[in-house]
């Protein structure tokens, strides 16, 4: 296949992409609410046909609006990992690019020029709107052309100052940004925003880069990892699958404080769980989860904090309690206590996720 270039003829083509078989990677500078109303639809319809969505944006202050923000949220919150959504923290510079790009399993095709995701630029021609150009290309992975511009997205994505978006960043953002757009130079409330987002994702360290006075880059907000026992008979992974978007409230069978605890001040947006089947009929991991509600009182009494979940990957074979006591490399927990949180290391997800999926380990 050779590779195909033309002019860009942007929200069509846009559209096109997210109708595509791939999934889709973008990385903007601006977002606004008019923008992303324009191509929802073509999302939505994406996720209900397994297509997952990578959002890389800036957060200015300025264009990109908190309503937008909140959008993405809205839609991750309902469709769970089919929607990834981060902002590139660079307080003393500009993230500038505008990249959509749709990545299957031979094939990549992307635009890229002048255009933002908003109403004005993608809708460049019309009266009242930018004046803007692109080009689409279409090429195989294997092409030059195709690594090299998956290869931009992924440094960016995994840079450390791709920070993940969430509730508390976009709330912090909203009550910046009407300050900052009537400000001139930026507002002391942006100011503080951008204070508040270095000291949420910087981890303090001595080094001889900050005794010599040079800034460190900020390291990304590290997602937690957990455990969560259901008694089989009272509520099973298979009840989660039938749900809506496959998303339920848990932990309104758990009573003990200081599961109530971990539930109301440790588990949060976006931490990763493992599905664990408990009683007489199954004792083993079923499958993994992703947190996509934080700490909320349970609907039906509204006494127990609950957390919302959405079932993410079901395990090829389940993984029983013998192999998790009986394996060195999980021997730091106590799998047969009672406790129906468990707080997961990394290594030891990394370790339950490949025996579910019947990939040997080292």
């Amino acid at each position: 296949m050779m590779v195909e270039v033309r002019m860009a003829d942007q929200l069509r083509d846009l559209k096109e992409l997210l109708t595509s078989s791939g999934d889709i990677s973008i990385a903007v500078a601006y977002v606004s609410s008019a923008g992303l109303a324009l191509i929802e639809q073509e999302m939505v319809e994406g996720f209900s046909r397994g297509q997952k969505v990578r959002f890389l944006l800036n957060l200015d202050g300025r264009v990109t609006s908190p309503e937008a923000v909140n959008k993405l949220l809205e839609l991750s919150r309902q469709y769970g990992r089919k929607l990834e959504s981060k902002f590139f923290f660079i307080p003393n510079a500009v993230f500038h690019p505008k990249l959509y790009m749709s990545i299957s399993e031979n094939e990549i095709a992307f635009l890229s020029g002048s255009y933002n995701l908003t109403k004005s630029a993608l809708k460049a021609g019309e009266a009242s709107s930018n004046v803007e150009h692109g080009l689409w290309v279409r090429c195989t992975r294997t092409d030059s052309i195709g690594k090299q511009v998956l290869e931009v997205f992924e440094n960016l994505w995994n840079d450390k100052r791709a920070v993940v978006l969430n509730r508390n960043l976009a709330s912090q953002y909203a009550k910046a940004y009407a300050d900052n757009r009537a400000s001139e130079p930026q507002s002391t409330a942006w100011q503080s925003f951008l204070q508040y987002v270095g000291k949420t994702i910087t981890t303090e360290k001595p080094s001889s880069s900050r005794r010599r006075g040079k800034p460190e880059s900020p390291e990304p907000v590290r997602k937690n990892y957990w455990l969560f026992k259901c008694d089989i008979d009272k509520y099973s992974f298979d009840v989660l699958l039938r749900k809506d978007n496959k998303t339920d409230y848990w932990g309104d069978e758990i009573k003990s404080k200081a599961a109530q605890k971990i539930i109301m001040n440790r588990i949060r947006l976006d931490d990763e769980v493992l599905f664990y089947h408990s009683g007489d009929r199954q004792r083993a991991v079923v499958g993994t989860v992703r947190v996509v509600r934080e700490a909320h009182l349970d609907p039906k009494t509204r006494t127990w904090q609950v957390v919302d979940i959405q079932a993410d990957q079901v395990f090829r074979q389940s993984v029983t309690l013998d192999q998790l006591v009986q394996n060195p490399k999980l021997a730091r927990q106590n799998w047969k206590g009672s406790q129906a949180i468990l707080d997961i290391k990394e290594e030891e997800w990394d370790e339950i996720v490949a025996l579910g999926k019947g990939e040997e380990t080292p």
